[in-house]
């Protein structure tokens, strides 16, 4: 038996979840490398958290006058 509830990389997905059911890292909040952590693919998106093409930009466009970032995701 081991704790249930463990997280070791903090990115509130049980270490059980994400090995058995996402088969992500437990170790690391972000899988993929993708800038999005697993909690985010998973629960906010529904996406795969082992799939780096899920959540990269399509185009980021900076505005340096009013220092205002546009992202657009697909």
């Amino acid at each position: 038996a081991g704790n249930a509830e463990l997280d070791s990389d903090s990115d509130q997905l049980t270490d059980a979840r994400e090995h058995y059911l996402y088969h992500s890292s437990p170790t690391n909040s972000d899988t993929d490398g993708d800038m999005l952590s697993d909690y985010e693919e998973v629960i906010n998106r529904n996406t795969d958290p082992c799939n780096s093409d899920t959540g990269m930009p399509v185009a980021v466009i900076s505005f340096p006058t009013n220092n205002f970032t546009w992202v657009w995701m697909p």
